[in-house]
Order: C-alpha cells, then structure tokens, then sequence
C-alpha cells in the first residue's frame, strides 16, 4: 500500500472511531436509540468503505493486466506487420532487378496530366461555360438577357442588377455554381473533361461563380 493510502486508511479508522466514541458516550446518557443508530451506522460505513476499496483495487488489477495483455497482442501484430513487410520486400528484391510490377507505369498511349495539367484543364472547362453562366443569372434575377447584358455593357454588375431587382446577390451565386457543377458532370460523362479537372473545378467554382457575378466590364478589360 502506497503512502496516499495509508493516509486514507488512517482517516477512515479515525473516522469510525469518532463514530463509535459519539455513540458510546450516547449510549451512557442514556440514549439508547440514538446512540445504538450512530454506532450501526458507523460500523456499516466502514464495512462497506473498506469492502468498496477491496473492489476498486481488484478491477484496477484486472484493467492493467487487460490493458498489458491487449498491449502485448498489439505489439505482437505490428512485429508480425513489419516481419511480413520486410520478407515480401526481400522476395520481391531476390527474384531481380528490373522486374516491374504491373500498374506502376501507366499503358503505353495513355496520357496522365501533370498537376499543373489539369490546372489548365480546369480553367479552361470554367472559361469555356462562362458565357453560359453569365446568362443564367439573368434567369436567377428574372429579367431577360439582352437587358442583363445592356446593363452589364453600362458598367452595372450582376449583383447590382439582382440589388436592383430585390434578389439576394447570394441566391444567383447558389444558382451559379449549381448549374456549372452539373455542367462538369456532363463534361466528364462525355469524356470532354478529364475527372481530376472537373474536381479543381469545382473547389474553385464558389470563388469563381462570385467573381463572375460581381465583376464590372471595365475590370474585364483592363484583365485584357
């Protein structure tokens, strides 16, 4: 038993002796009753404290032995891993050099887009629906689009426009990168896009669809 509890040990002791002294001195008074309840009551504390302090040391025993052995099991798999890894390792190397495994290099005539790749390819799938986008927010706004790009021509954006009308600039951005994610979708069904693109794409379609609404004509210019 370690220090602390020996302290608790001699707190419970001192404890029921306090109890049993109060209940004597009860007793002597002539307080039958009363004085034999604090004794009982005494004496069960103690009883059942040191019984609870029995059964706490046994399930500690017993989650540290469970804890030891589920150590030991996993210890035992991840030494069984990395034995396993290291032979299968050590055959692939014995049965030669310049072996190559299958599916490490890609089929002879298909072509793999480097990252910077399919950058390109992303934004080329956005600048091929731009125009496509652009009048869809007319039908967001629910004005026609020869008066959106009338207005658009004037130096008013498209979330001017949608202030004007009472639409919430946030509802005709929604509307956007809904129908654009759709149109990449498409694009790679038909094979016109390859899935790696249509993925930048669409992190990129929020930024996007909220630079296509806000924009102004004389920004698009000096960009040319």
């Amino acid at each position: 038993m370690g220090r602390g509890g020996s302290r608790l040990l001699r707190l419970r002791l001192v404890v029921f002796a306090l109890g049993l002294a109060l209940g004597v001195v009860l007793l002597v008074r002539g307080q039958a009753l009363v004085g034999g309840l604090v004794i009982a009551v005494a004496v069960l504390r103690t009883v059942f404290v040191f019984s609870y302090g029995r059964v706490r040391g046994r399930s500690a025993m017993t989650g540290s032995r469970a804890r030891s052995a589920r150590s030991a099991r996993s210890g035992s798999r991840a030494r069984s891993a990395r034995s396993a890894r290291s032979g299968s390792r050590s055959g692939v190397r014995s049965a030669g050099e310049g072996v190559q495994v299958a599916g490490t290099q890609p089929a002879a005539g298909v072509a793999r887009l480097s990252p910077a790749g399919v950058t390109r390819e992303a934004r080329g799938a956005l600048r091929a629906i731009a125009r496509v986008e652009f009048e869809l927010t007319a039908r967001a706004i629910g004005i026609n689009r020869d008066r959106l790009r009338r207005q658009f021509a004037d130096g008013r954006s498209v979330a001017e426009q949608a202030n004007a009308a009472g639409v919430a600039v946030d509802l005709v951005i929604g509307a956007v990168v809904a129908d654009a994610s759709a149109r990449l979708d498409q694009a790679v069904a038909a094979g016109a896009l390859s899935s790696a693109a249509a993925d930048v794409a669409r992190e990129r379609l929020p930024v996007w669809a909220e630079r296509l609404v806000t924009v102004h004509r004389a920004q698009l210019r000096r960009r040319a």
